[in-house]
């Protein structure tokens, strides 16, 4: 009998290591929430029959319509889906433009039209990219504000036309001591991530400015992976924005360069994907559910705008000078990051010591929050097993106390 027990318990061990190192992948591998086709659908259900796209029990828009003609262009080997009835899209963003006055809106819609391949320069016998152009400015400035600007570099870039090198020096000329752009009353994420993109798609853009903006941004990286808005809090428009610019900068997202406790921009996108395709606005609002699929399917399938243009190739995988790894970060707390009182005061932000007291505090002390992914793995693998030998044990003693009971008590 003792024999059969410790066969019985050396097969048990072997199948607790398999259902240990099961375990352990099982844990330690994210789980992909995003469906490519779940939005596609989604989207395609908020197509009216004028041809444009419109949010639940709204009209149709064209700039609404534009992101999510860049949406089908973006994977035109699933997303494209979209583009068979693309050519209503088109006419109507077309049948629109004459009512645009805002630069910014001319720009996008300008972006979604020479990405589904048409001819910008002759809409209706407007010539777009003149339009924008009249946009300009004795100083090199495009339209009436920074984001004006942006969206103007990148239009004139969709159209193939070379940006005039007055525009790239403005914005170059713009950026912040800290590395980003925009001003207090504005969402520093989205102007930063505007800004990168145009200097990227421009041709012309300095990699230095480039990389000193990817450093703002993974700076501002909430605990939760997303980016943050005007508001403080993470939301899917920002984060896309911000995943934009990290693929134009020619960086990787979903790398361990851009995780924070375990999580990443992509994996916070991702999780805001709800059962029917579309995204959520963040996780406790659905806002603008139309425009936000739209923008996340572009970010997730790793584009940058205008599509196509080639990545600037800046990244902050490797060592940055002066600076740690996110990872390195959650590794040994916060960092005592170089002080800039006077330009940080000058835009309203908190100084460099007060963001580094409170990495302090979301760092718990200087304890150890993120961890490399192996570590993990052994840990889980540790839990498991010991669970599974505890359990076993128990077992065993149980049989043996059935085996060792006398025949006639059984």
């Amino acid at each position: 009998m003792e024999k059969i027990i410790k066969q019985w318990v050396g097969r048990k061990v072997i199948r607790g290591l398999i259902v240990s190192l099961i375990l352990t992948w099982f844990l330690s591998t994210p789980l992909r929430a995003y469906s490519l086709d779940k939005a596609v659908e989604y989207l395609k259900s908020r197509q009216s029959a004028e041809g444009g796209f419109c949010e639940p029990n709204e009209s149709p828009d064209e700039r609404l319509t534009s992101w999510v003609l860049l949406a089908g262009t973006s994977n035109k080997e699933k997303a494209g889906s979209l583009l068979v009835e693309g050519t209503r899209a088109i006419s109507f963003i077309v049948s629109r433009s004459s009512t645009l006055s805002d630069l910014d809106e001319i720009a996008l819609c300008v972006v979604a039209l020479s990405c589904a391949g048409v001819d910008v320069e002759d809409i209706e016998g407007r010539n777009m990219v003149s339009l924008i152009k009249s946009f300009g400015t004795t100083s090199g400035k495009l339209g009436k504000d920074l984001e004006d600007h942006c969206w103007g570099i990148i239009a004139l870039s969709s159209s193939g036309k070379e940006v005039p090198g007055r525009y790239v020096e403005w914005l170059t000329e713009q950026q912040r001591e800290d590395g980003g752009w925009g001003d207090r009353n504005g969402d520093l994420v989205i102007s930063t991530s505007l800004a990168i993109e145009a200097l990227v798609c421009s041709g012309f853009g300095d990699k230095s400015a480039i990389k000193r903006g990817l450093l703002f941004l993974r700076e501002r990286i909430a605990e939760d992976g997303g980016f943050p808005g005007k508001d403080g809090k993470s939301n899917a428009i920002s984060t896309a924005y911000a995943m934009r610019a990290i693929h134009a900068a020619g960086d990787d997202p979903s790398s361990e360069a851009w995780e924070f406790q375990g999580t990443g921009p992509v994996k916070y996108l991702e999780s805001l994907q709800s059962n029917d395709g579309h995204f959520f606005y963040s996780q406790a609002k659905d806002y603008q559910p139309v425009a936000v699929t739209a923008l996340s399917v572009i970010a997730l399938e790793g584009k940058h705008l205008p599509l196509g243009v080639k990545s600037a190739d800046v990244s902050l995988s490797g060592k940055v000078s002066g600076w740690k790894t996110l990872n390195e970060m959650g590794e040994i707390g916060a960092l005592d990051y170089e002080e800039n009182s006077s330009a940080d005061s000058q835009y309203g932000l908190p100084s460099a010591r007060t963001r580094t007291n409170q990495a302090r505090r979301l760092f718990k002390g200087g304890a150890v929050v993120k961890t490399k992914t192996w570590i993990n793995g052994f840990w889980y693998f540790i839990f498991a097993f010991m669970a599974y030998v505890i359990l076993l044990s128990i077992s065993v003693l149980i049989v043996k106390r059935i085996a060792n009971r006398p025949l006639n008590r059984l």
